[in-house]
This record gives C-alpha cells, sequence and structure tokens, in this order.
C-alpha cells in the first residue's frame, strides 16, 4: 500500500492529470453559483422594476382621481340642467298597441272539445276559437224548456178554473142584486099592509069610544076593549115589520157585498194565472241555459292574431286565459326611462329604435304617452358593465310595424308574431 502511494506521487504525469480534474470541477461549481446569482439578481431587478410601475400607476391614479370627479361633478350638474346631455337612452319591448286580448271563458270547469286555430293564425271577429263540451249546457236546456211546457200546462188549468170562479162570482152578484129589489119590495109591501091595517084599527076604535057617549051607549065596554088591543098588535106588528125590513136590507147588502169580494178575488186569480210569472221566470232559465250553450263555442272577439294557445283539449275551462290574440299591424314600444330623465321629454319626441335583429338599422318613433308610475326596471341590458337596479317609468312609443317586420325578415306574420316582445335598444334625442 505505501509502495503504490510511492510510486503515484513520483509519476508527474499522474499529478498532472489529477490537478487538471480538480480544476475542472471547481470551475463547474463557480459556473453553477454564477448562473444562480445571475438569476437571483434578475429576478430582483424585475420585481422592483415591477414595484415602480405600479407605485407610479397609483400615484397617477390619485393626481388624477379629483379632476375627474370634478369633471363628473359638473356633467351631472350640466345634465340635471338638460344641457351636457345629448340622447336619452333605455331599453323596451315591442308589444301590440293596446296589448294582447286575452280571450277567456264564463263556463269554469268545463271540458275543452277541440281547439279549432294555431298559433301564429290570422282570425276575424267573432270567428269561432274553440269549442267546450254541450252536454251539461244542453241538458240544462232540455230541463227548462220541459218546467216551461209544465208550468204552460198548468198555467192554462188556473185560466180555466179561475174563468169559471168570476162567471160563477157574477151569477152570485147578479142574484143578489136582483133578490135584493124584489125582497124589498114584498118588505116594504108587508109593512105598508102593517101600516094600513094599525090605521084601519085605530080608526074602527075612535069611532067605538065615539059611540059609547051618552045615555044610551051603543057599545058595551067589552068591545071597545077588544078594539084596542086590535090596535096593540096592529102597531106591533107594524114595528115587527119595520125591524124585518131593516135586517133585509142589511142582509141583502152584506150578500151582495160578499158576492162582490167573491168576483174580485176571482179576478185577480185570474190576472195571476194569465200573468203567468212561473212562466216568465222559466223563460229566462230557457235565454240563460241557450246563453250558456252559445258561450260553448268561444269566438274572437276582434280581428288579431293568434298569439299564443294556453288551453288544450281534454282540460277543463278555469280562471285563465284559454289563448291570447293580438292585432299585430299595429305595434308599440314600451321603454323603461331612468325617472330622472322624464323631466327631459314630452309627446311627439322623436326618438330610435334599435336592435341587433335589425341589424343595426334605426327606426324612427315619437312618443305617445309618458307614464308617471315609478317603479323598479325589469328588463336587464345586454352589456353586464350597466347597472341592473334601475327606477324606471314606462314611456309608451309608436312605430312604424311594417318597417320593423321588413328588418326582421322571413313571412310577414312570421315575423310579426316574432316582434312580440322583442327587448330594443331606445334612443331619444335631446
Amino acid at each position: 500500500m505505501t509502495r503504490s502511494v510511492t510510486a503515484r506521487s513520483n509519476n508527474p504525469w499522474l499529478s498532472f492529470h489529477e490537478s487538471d480534474v480538480l480544476a475542472r470541477s471547481v470551475g463547474r461549481y463557480l459556473i453553477l453559483i454564477g448562473v444562480g446569482l445571475a438569476r437571483a439578481l434578475g429576478i430582483l431587478l424585475l420585481g422592483s422594476v415591477l414595484g415602480a410601475a405600479a407605485t407610479w400607476a397609483f400615484q397617477s391614479e390619485m393626481r388624477g382621481a379629483a379632476p375627474r370627479a370634478t369633471e363628473q361633478a359638473e356633467g351631472g350638474t350640466a345634465a340635471r340642467e338638460g344641457v351636457a346631455k345629448r340622447s336619452v337612452f333605455a331599453l323596451g319591448t315591442l308589444e301590440p298597441r293596446g296589448g294582447p286580448v286575452l280571450v277567456t271563458s264564463a263556463l269554469v270547469g268545463t271540458a275543452i272539445r277541440e281547439v279549432l286555430v294555431r298559433e301564429g293564425q290570422t282570425v276575424q271577429r267573432d270567428e269561432p276559437l274553440i269549442t267546450l263540451d254541450t252536454t251539461v249546457a244542453e241538458e240544462e236546456l232540455r230541463i227548462a224548456q220541459s218546467q216551461r211546457a209544465q208550468a204552460l200546462e198548468r198555467q192554462e188549468t188556473e185560466i180555466t178554473l179561475a174563468t169559471q170562479r168570476v162567471e160563477a162570482a157574477d151569477l152570485t152578484l147578479d142574484q143578489a142584486r136582483k133578490a135584493r129589489s124584489l125582497e124589498l119590495d114584498a118588505q116594504h109591501k108587508q109593512l105598508d099592509l102593517a101600516k094600513t091595517k094599525t090605521e084601519q084599527t085605530q080608526a074602527d076604535f075612535n069611532r067605538l069610544e065615539r059611540l059609547r057617549g051618552g045615555a044610551n051607549p051603543l057599545v058595551s065596554p067589552q068591545q071597545i076593549e077588544q078594539q084596542r088591543m086590535l090596535v096593540k098588535l096592529a102597531t106591533a106588528e107594524q114595528a115587527a115589520a119595520n125591524v124585518a125590513l131593516e135586517r133585509l136590507e142589511q142582509s141583502l147588502s152584506f150578500n151582495e157585498q160578499k158576492a162582490e169580494a167573491e168576483k174580485r178575488a176571482a179576478e185577480d186569480t185570474l190576472a195571476i194565472a194569465k200573468k203567468g210569472t212561473p212562466i216568465a221566470t222559466l223563460d229566462r232559465q230557457i235565454k240563460l241555459a241557450e246563453y250558456k250553450l252559445g258561450q260553448t263555442k268561444v269566438t274572437a272577439p276582434s280581428a288579431g292574431t293568434v298569439i299564443s294557445i294556453l288551453g288544450h283539449p281534454g282540460e277543463l275551462v278555469s280562471t285563465q286565459p284559454l289563448l291570447q290574440i293580438a292585432n299585430l299591424s299595429l305595434l308599440e314600444c314600451q321603454a323603461e326611462v331612468d325617472v330622472a330623465d322624464l323631466t327631459l321629454l314630452k309627446e311627439k319626441h322623436e326618438a330610435f329604435i334599435t336592435c341587433r335583429a335589425f341589424r343595426g338599422t334605426k327606426i324612427k318613433a315619437s312618443i305617445v304617452r309618458i307614464r308617471n308610475v315609478a317603479g323598479a326596471a325589469t328588463l336587464r341590458p345586454v352589456d353586464p358593465r350597466k347597472a341592473v337596479d334601475r327606477t324606471v317609468a314606462t314611456v309608451i312609443l309608436s312605430l312604424d310595424a311594417s318597417e320593423a317586420t321588413k328588418l326582421l325578415g322571413g313571412e310577414v306574420q312570421d315575423a310579426r308574431t316574432a316582434l312580440m316582445g322583442l327587448q330594443v335598444d331606445v334612443e331619444i334625442p335631446l
């Protein structure tokens, strides 16, 4: 072991080779160290540059913040004063003028049998749209008609009976009046007879009284007493005849009044039977049943285009609309304008409407009506940088529907249908 070391140290070639290897290793190590230091210095230098740039940008922003704030304040003041603002911008939707017509039916709970139209179809006024089930309406009509026939038969019977009662009352009243005349005449004769008899007996009594005087009376006291009794009897008969006459007059008057009352009652019964109140009520029920039967055919209340069908065969009619009809030849734009800009607008003000569907073309419009009722905006701008929560009021604008239809392209009817609810951009130059 010692020999090999000594031999290696005594060999000059080996010593030079080892030194060269060592030098190369040290050089590579130094190069690696230099590269690492260079990278570290580069990163530090880049960070310093970025920090300086950020500091400069922040300071520049702070220096320009005050002037911009001043400019915005001045611009807001100018806008409020109506000087700097040149146009009012808003979002809107195209709707039929006056809004769509909601077609409903009063026969809630009735089944829908058939829908006769389709969406996009043009219909005329009173044109059938939907047919409902007629079973219940037809049965109600048949029942009302049957009840009327029965009531009419009863009425005819009541009229016949009432007529007979009136005729019987007429006969009774006529008999009572005739009997009154005859019986009163007879009773008056009896009274006259009683008066005559009383006068006769009294005259006889007076004559006997005269014959009883003198020295030789011609009549006996018995005859005078007997004649006095005849006078009393005749007087009593006369009084009885008077009482009988009074009773007869009362009885005959009562009978006549009773006959008159019976006649009036019979005439009232006949009038009620002829009036036919149940018949009139049933006639109204029949008309109502016929109306309900006619309501099973839902017709168009006005001419227009069917824009939506909400009811389908088999479904039951509810309080919701069955379909919607709109006159698409007359359109209007309902724009949501910021309430701060309302004071800048007035009726007949010119405006322009555009949207992506119009391919950049602007359609002329004019303000028809400004609603001053404010509320939250319902339309959302396409640009996410624009404000969403806004307080707006609706401004109604009129426009040429044919021009909008041409710009939209396609068939006229389909294009008009597509315009319904289309969101547009509105510009109102000031």
